[in-house]
């Protein structure tokens, strides 16, 4: 992979300690603060995209800030959402749960910023036999931890960072 990508210039490679999918989140917090583009996508190694031109997607939103569901979207979660950048530089983080993507879909719902956007699709390829691997059998969701009190209250510190810029934003307009 490194020899792969040493000419490509819009590509970083990272290679890091291994966390384990119950710590997914510190890769995901570390990786947005290396981001360079104005979104981000909460997307891991178990997921094809089915949609062509899918980066002109979040592009169609202008400077609107919302979280992206995809159309992958089972029981009315975000398994791999898009959202700006912007989030995490506010938040200093995209989420201390493993839950990445159900952190940012309660936060969005919350501030009413969630769109279901239908025109990008997700083949997600769990339960298939190319996802039967070593990752799935540690797979730890953190769940009791997710809906603790006190998970509940950073995710709320979260939501009024953001909220504080998306009111400041609406005086600005």
């Amino acid at each position: 992979i490194k020899e792969y990508y040493k000419d490509k210039e819009n590509v970083k490679l990272f290679i890091s300690e291994r966390y384990g999918y119950k710590y997914l989140h510190k890769y995901y917090n570390f990786l947005a603060k290396e981001a360079d583009g104005k979104w981000l996508f909460v997307w891991n190694d178990d997921a094809v995209i089915g949609t062509s031109n899918w980066d002109l997607i979040p592009v169609s939103y202008g400077n609107e800030f919302r979280l992206i569901s995809c159309a992958e979207d089972r029981n009315g979660e975000s398994l791999f959402p898009l959202f700006p950048k912007k989030w995490a530089d506010l938040a200093g983080r995209v989420s201390n749960n493993c839950s990445t993507d159900s952190w940012v879909e309660f936060i969005a719902r919350d501030l009413g910023i969630f769109v279901k956007d239908f025109r990008l699709h997700i083949n997600h390829l769990q339960g298939t036999p190319q996802f039967n691997d070593e990752t799935v059998s540690e797979r730890v969701y953190d769940r009791e931890r997710f809906h603790s009190q006190e998970q509940r209250q950073e995710r709320y510190v979260d939501l009024q960072k953001i909220k504080e810029y998306l009111d400041g934003s609406k005086k600005r307009e």
